[in-house]
């Protein structure tokens, strides 16, 4: 969570991968300088809570989201977390404790990594706000589909990786990632890539059992744990929010279209073709849901502008989206992933 260890994080995730992150942390440490100011770096402020009222004595004024967070937080309201919530289709095999450890005193509770998580949340829908407006902008002037000098950023992402790199593997350079293990200091200078044994994933190339050569009889460790059940968890009791608190949760997934008929349950057996056709599923939902409650324009209405105030060009630019995507996604009567 800190100290040298984020440094290495840092480092990894900007030469890992197919794209460059925006740092979004409390501890940057000096990735700006290590990139000759090319990285993108966001210094969120997890200790500033000016932005929210003191809460002191009475407090049934103040949203709930933000009770407390500016303010002595009760013990009684720090922590909502159990270890297990009964339920009538599954039976936990062994006993349950009450809660997680390290529930201590001086932790500031879930309310403020709530507080932090949706400024987090408020930067990344300012930006898809951002890009929305200019995808729109970008169709007006140069017509569908966007041009890829809007969207392309592949050099920027070549041009942070090798200043890093550059500045990295120069003889006597030095770092906090490099002081963390000194005697292999080049972990700092490369992409590392690794296996490992977490459930579930959504591949299993990766997986550590993998790797691993069998004995000379032939024998070979195999993982015999399985996961007791499958598909979503259920929210505990404890962690319903009172009457008078704004579920955002709610208002997110509201929506006027009818649920997707997805099978949610987690198959340890699915292999890439499984998975990837739950992905295609999941990606023509998601399109659904970004159209807007109203009647699709059918081939008669293509070209109808009922009045130029903004509306109407937005409904003719998404039925030319849609055509376009299923042109372009309809090869030989199938789809691609």
């Amino acid at each position: 969570e800190k100290g040298k260890p984020v440094d290495f994080f840092n480092k990894q995730v900007i030469y890992s991968g197919e794209r460059v992150p925006l740092l979004l942390t409390a501890q940057p440490f000096k990735i700006m300088q290590e990139t000759d100011n090319t990285a993108w770096v966001g210094n969120i402020l997890v200790s500033d809570k000016s932005m929210l009222p003191a809460s002191k004595n009475d407090v049934t004024k103040i949203p709930f989201a933000a009770r407390w967070v500016n303010g002595k937080m009760p013990d009684w309201l720090k922590y909502n977390s159990i270890c297990w919530e009964k339920r009538k289709d599954v039976t936990a095999q062994w006993k349950q404790v009450a809660h997680p450890g390290s529930q201590v005193s001086w932790h500031p509770g879930f309310l403020d990594h709530q507080f932090n998580g949706r400024k987090l949340a408020l930067i990344v829908l300012k930006g898809l706000d951002a890009a929305l407006n200019k995808w729109e902008e970008g169709v007006e002037k140069k017509g569908f589909p966007l041009a890829e000098s809007y969207w392309h950023v592949g050099d920027s992402y070549k041009n942070i990786r090798k200043h890093l790199t550059t500045r990295m593997n120069k003889p006597g350079s030095k770092s906090d990632c490099k002081t963390m293990i000194p005697w292999a200091p080049r972990i700092c200078n490369f992409a590392m890539h690794g296996f490992g044994m977490w459930h579930p994933r959504a591949n299993t190339e990766s997986d550590f059992l993998n790797i691993i050569h069998p004995a000379l009889g032939g024998d070979k460790p195999h993982y015999k744990a399985k996961n007791l059940y499958s598909g979503f968890d259920l929210l505990p009791y404890k962690q319903k929010l009172p009457d008078d608190a704004i579920d955002v949760h709610a208002i997110a997934i509201a929506t006027t279209n009818p649920p997707p008929d997805l099978d949610h349950s987690w198959n340890e057996k699915d292999d890439v073709t499984g998975i990837s056709s739950l992905i295609a599923e999941e990606i023509n939902q998601m399109r659904r849901l970004r159209e807007p409650a109203m009647p699709v324009l059918g081939k008669e209405e293509d070209n109808i502008l009922l009045a130029d105030d903004g509306v109407d060009k937005k409904r003719k630019m998404q039925h030319e989206l849609r055509s376009f995507s299923d042109s372009n996604n309809n090869v030989n009567g199938t789809r691609r992933t």
